[in-house]
């Protein structure tokens, strides 16, 4: 049996024995996440019948309980134990362990997305010299002596920390970051578990809610409280740490009492992901809402007349309504590729005149706010904003990817840390034909016999500049169709379209997942924002007429 948990285990168990092994569980995780030596327990043994079935019982729990908290501690929590496991396999065990679950994945009723790499890894790790050598005292952490070739998609953690070679869309996992990379299959297969599975037929059976009441009244509130968790009164006091496009939405919330569709949204997902915990979101929101609109704005809603959407959209943020997708809050790439027309939103460093800037960068110096006008010049918003961050930290942190977001800036800020920007530059240096490529006018490129302009995209393209700039003037369909890329790269596609004003000033042209229309407005947004507001319409919809 392994402890990858695929499949759960199957026969009957005393209720009371189910109990005690669920509560000697969680006292067992609370442990690794403290990072306290591990003392025997004979319910968690790895690979036996009360390891899997606990695990699986608290997985139940995570479902029914819908309790964010809960399930990111129980997340965080076991994909720790799984990596501890895994680090302290022998070179036979490793092999074992490959084999056991090749012969569960053979077995499994339903094909899973990440299945194809998970045995891509396995067959290399029942190889005998692969194993020893993964287990050997000197394998050191930036060993590249054997490589397994994935498809681009099923490695993006890898690819967003620029942490893998990138060739046509295949990425090389090198040997050192193999058991790294099954620790994110593992969270990646618990999480699908949690959001994907319906357990509604167990609500009618009084022994598991009962097991369930229980947990949420004893063990939730210990578990759940964390330092880390954010309370609603206290979004003012940290808000200091907030990064400037989120300070300004919370300082025109507070001032306005509303903010727009779009920017609510942002804000929103940016509290959930710094640790506001759904009931405090609630109680943040109502406070706002409560209060009569200050100044001119356009949204006319207050909390008593719409209290019931508001709350669905709240809880569909935080993945317990609609298709319970778990939402993250967006990136410092996708606030800046937003075109900003009122001044509520988007990037300062670039959207805001010089006066209302220097207003929101309290107690900047004139040296530093001379370094950041001149890297708004050059279009380096991104690292303006990390400047600004280094001029009020206190130590020195080096630990960044390209892909910077406002919950990373407001991670370091409330850590007292602050950023070296010079390594970005040295870390992913461009080749001499790959930087000539950047340093041109324009990067056209045909599809279906447009012409689109993708120079803006080149920095922050999967694959790199290497990959594009063989394309340069030429088509590049066939290459878009043979290495699989999603809904959203078309559509950013056609925001780099080469063309004229619209025949329809309303329309943008484009089509949304479901197939309507785009107007302007919504061409500002993703498809991803696009998907979640028609769901949202759609299963708001049925939630009423039920």
């Amino acid at each position: 049996m392994s402890f990858f948990f695929l499949t759960a285990v199957k026969g009957d168990m005393p209720v009371h024995i189910l109990e005690l092994i669920i509560i000697r569980r969680l006292d067992y995780l609370k442990d690794v996440l403290k990072g306290n030596t591990l003392v025997y327990n004979e319910y968690v043994v790895e690979g036996s019948l009360y390891d899997n079935a606990s695990h699986f019982m608290l997985c139940v729990i995570a479902i029914l309980g819908e309790n964010v908290g809960f399930t990111q501690f129980f997340l965080r929590a076991e994909v720790e134990l799984f990596s501890r496991r895994l680090a302290s396999l022998t070179a036979y065990d490793i092999r074992s362990f490959a084999k056991k679950l090749i012969r569960s994945i053979r077995k499994h009723a339903e094909t899973v997305s990440f299945f194809d790499p998970l045995l891509a890894l396995l067959r290399h790790l029942i190889i005998k010299d692969m194993a020893q050598h993964l287990c050997l005292s000197t394998h050191k952490t930036s060993c590249k002596d054997h490589n397994i070739k994935l498809n681009f998609k099923h490695c993006l953690d890898f690819i967003a920390r620029r942490e893998v070679e990138l060739r046509n869309g295949v990425a090389f996992i090198p040997c050192s970051k193999w058991k790294q990379y099954l620790s994110i299959l593992f969270r990646n297969n618990l999480r699908l578990r949690i959001q994907k599975t319906d357990l509604a037929p167990l609500k009618s059976d009084t022994r598991v809610m009962d097991l369930l009441m229980k947990m949420k009244s004893e063990f939730f509130p210990c578990i759940v409280k964390s330092p880390n968790t954010l309370l609603s009164r206290e979004v003012d006091s940290v808000s200091k740490w907030f990064p400037p496009c989120m300070l300004n939405l919370h300082n025109n919330l507070r001032n306005k009492h509303r903010l727009s569709h779009t920017q609510r949204f942002h804000y929103s997902l940016f509290l959930k992901d710094i640790g506001l915990p759904i009931e405090e979101a609630v109680d943040f929101w109502r406070l706002e809402y409560r209060q009569s609109p200050n100044g001119n704005h356009a949204c006319c809603h207050n909390w008593e007349k719409d209290e019931k959407k508001y709350l669905y959209g709240i809880r569909h943020m935080y993945g317990l309504e609609g298709c319970k997708k778990n939402y993250t809050s967006v990136n410092c790439q996708r606030i800046q590729s937003l075109d900003n027309a009122c001044s509520e939103g988007g990037c300062p460093f670039k959207s805001f005149d010089n006066p209302k800037m220097i207003k929101l960068l309290q107690n900047s110096s004139e040296t530093i706010l001379a370094e950041i006008n001149e890297l708004r010049r050059k279009n380096m918003y991104t690292l303006s904003c990390m400047l600004y961050l280094n001029s009020i930290g206190e130590k020195n942190c080096d630990n960044y990817s390209f892909n910077f977001t406002p919950v990373k800036y407001y991670t370091i800020a409330s850590k007292g840390s602050s950023c070296t920007i010079a390594p970005l530059f040295s870390r992913f240096a461009l080749s001499p034909k790959a930087a000539a490529t950047m340093k041109g006018a324009a990067f056209p490129v045909k599809y279906d016999g447009e012409i689109y302009d993708l120079k803006k995209f080149l920095r922050d393209h999967p694959g790199g500049v290497n990959t594009l700039q063989v394309y340069e003037g030429k088509s590049i369909k066939n290459a878009m169709q043979k290495f699989g890329h999603s809904n959203n790269a078309y559509h950013m596609l056609n925001d780099l379209k080469v063309a004229g004003e619209p025949e329809d000033a309303n329309l943008t042209g484009g089509l949304s997942a479901n197939g309507r229309i785009i107007t302007n407005e919504e061409g500002e947004q993703d498809g991803e924002d696009i998907a979640f507001l028609e769901e949202l319409e759609v299963s708001y919809t049925v939630f009423i007429a039920k």
